[in-house]
């Protein structure tokens, strides 16, 4: 584990050690994100030891600069939410099933076969094809045009847990079939977990008395005024009801157009 401390308040918290992410996007992310909450700690200590300066003008200072570490967080929820989806659909071509080309008449009605074929079959029969196909590599090879008719069913099998076998057993497939994409996409979801479990970190220190003292509702209030921050306030941990609520508020307010 490795431990991270925040300047001038006292605050720590622990991460499994970062040497595998460095270097993904995803590290990058919390590094901007640690660095901005360190940056906020100084700049509020450095302002509240400058005695040329009022209470109400030290606040005035530090309002903006508030603003500007919580915007740094919520980039940061934002990116991961698209370095996500990004690895999703990476994961979705390779898992891909053949899909049949609209004019391919004759392999729908082949499928369409199979999948009778297959259905008609007592559970004892049906068991024993399944348990070829997972058992051994020519039983996956003798029986794969019949994988690919019945995952490209639009009707559930009898059985649900056959469908979720043949699914199961694609992935499976498909996943040692090209093991260094699979170590990739593997590899980058432990990254944007790692990022996150960072920025959740951070939130709550950036919430904290220690820096900018903002309680939930506050926090709401200023997220919802930007629609680019909604998602990040999802990530954030606000419902959907709260977020509808928080924004009829602003609008009530003036502080956000009534038709936003």
């Amino acid at each position: 584990m490795k431990t991270y401390t925040i300047a001038n308040t006292g605050h720590v918290f622990h991460m499994p050690e970062s040497t595998p992410f460095e270097g993904a996007a995803q590290f990058d992310v919390f590094k901007a994100a640690l660095n901005a909450v360190n940056a906020l700690a100084e700049q509020k200590q450095a302002l509240l030891n400058d005695s040329d300066l009022s209470g109400p003008g030290k606040e005035k200072r530090l309002k903006p600069a508030y603003e500007t570490g919580w915007a740094i967080l919520v980039a940061g929820y934002n990116r991961l939410a698209e370095l996500d989806a990004a690895t999703n659909q990476r994961e979705a071509v390779l898992l891909a099933v053949p899909q049949l080309h609209p004019t391919h008449s004759a392999c729908a009605v082949e499928d369409v076969e199979l999948r009778q074929y297959f259905r008609a079959l007592p559970l004892s029969e049906r068991t024993k094809i399944m348990t070829v196909i997972q058992d051994t590599p020519e039983g996956g090879e003798r029986y794969l045009r019949l994988q690919i008719a019945i995952l490209r069913s639009p009707i559930p099998l009898p059985a649900d847990h056959e469908m979720a076998f043949f699914k199961s057993l694609w992935k499976q497939t498909k996943r040692l079939g090209n093991v260094a994409e699979s170590i990739a996409i593997d590899s980058e979801r432990a990254a944007t977990e790692f990022a996150t479990r960072g920025l959740n970190f951070l939130q709550g220190i950036l919430a904290s008395s220690a820096l900018t003292g903002w309680s939930r509702m506050e926090l709401l209030a200023w997220l919802v005024r930007d629609a680019g921050r909604i998602d990040a306030a999802k990530a954030l941990g606000f419902g959907v009801f709260d977020i509808e609520n928080a924004k009829q508020a602003q609008k009530v307010a003036g502080r956000i157009p009534a038709t936003a």
